[in-house]
């Protein structure tokens, strides 16, 4: 699951990149603290698992990690999206403002899920190999938000590619 994150961070992180015409000092702060995030997201995963259910500070750490990460995406998509030199077409640059939209909603979602007593409102359980694990609101948030991250990537990829010079 973790590289699965990482794979859909690189890939929107490095479209953006690819096409982004300038790199100001806010943006170039920015990517230093995006590689941050996204160096501790392996380690805060691999916290997360083993006891059957998420250790709340742990937890929490991970929805901040994760938020800020599509925070810091969606600043990007900004930067492309307000483009100004014409070098690239309207269309494309529309994709870019709906990207950064998503972005913004995935980074809601993911840093209001740190409320603290989000860990113990558990909507259901289940046994796996002998372990009780709940699904919390907090996972719940989390597999939602997963759901429209993916969801919006296959659905705006033939738009984008359509858009593209």
């Amino acid at each position: 699951m973790s590289f699965l994150i990482l794979i859909g961070i690189w890939q929107l992180y490095s479209a953006i990149t690819s096409i982004l015409p300038t790199e100001t000092p806010g943006l170039a702060s920015l990517n230093i603290v995006l590689l941050f995030l996204v160096s501790i997201e392996p380690y805060v995963f691999s916290q997360l698992g083993g006891t059957g259910s998420f250790p709340n500070a742990v937890s929490e750490v991970y929805a901040l990690d994760i938020g800020f990460m599509f925070l810091i995406l969606a600043f990007f998509n900004h930067a492309l999206a307000r483009e100004e030199r014409n070098l690239y077409p309207k269309a494309s640059l529309k994709n870019y403002g709906r990207t950064r939209d998503t972005c913004l909603l995935e980074a809601t979602i993911f840093i209001a899920s740190a409320i603290p007593f989000l860990e113990n409102v558990s909507i259901f359980s289940f046994v796996i190999g002998g372990v009780t694990s709940n699904f919390t609101l907090r996972t719940t948030l989390w597999a939602f938000g997963m759901v429209v991250a993916y969801g919006s990537h296959f659905f705006s990829r033939d738009k984008v590619r359509d858009a593209s010079p």
